[in-house]
């Protein structure tokens, strides 16, 4: 992983570590975390909900130290909530009419034409945008 992307773990590792707590559920890294520091907990899902966390807390009596069960879920093992997506669709029909309209030609060093995972890599689609900004400027 880059240090970019590792940006926001020190804070988490130190919650971990200033805090008496059992488990740190963090976010805005776009990476899954799931590990122990110094007897805490952290977890985060990762980037643009492509994974949930499933999270079990168990203690056998009051005395007893807390059990916990992380699991990382794909969340596509999930069917789609039908309402929700007919949300989506109904919104995105404003801009159906798009869909198969050529609005550039795309340079072929830029092909395959990728724009998944902005903020975790370089992708041709972001390197084709900056550079017709470049360009215009």
């Amino acid at each position: 992983l880059s240090g970019a992307q590792l940006r926001y773990v020190p804070d988490d590792e130190k919650s971990c570590r200033d805090f008496d707590i059992p488990l740190v559920i963090s976010g805005h890294d776009h990476h899954v975390v799931n590990t122990t520091i110094e007897g805490t907990r952290l977890v985060k899902a990762g980037s643009d909900a492509y994974n949930a966390l499933v999270i079990d807390l168990k203690w056998h009596d009051q005395a007893s130290e807390c059990k916990i069960e992380v699991e990382v879920v794909p969340t596509r093992t999930y069917p789609p909530d039908k309402d929700l997506l007919a949300t989506v669709m109904e919104c995105e029909r404003v801009v159906e009419h798009l869909r198969h309209t050529q609005l550039v030609v795309v340079p072929s060093q830029y092909l395959p034409l990728d724009s998944r995972q902005p903020r975790v890599r370089t992708n041709s689609a972001g390197s084709f945008i900056c550079t017709e900004l470049r360009e215009a400027l």
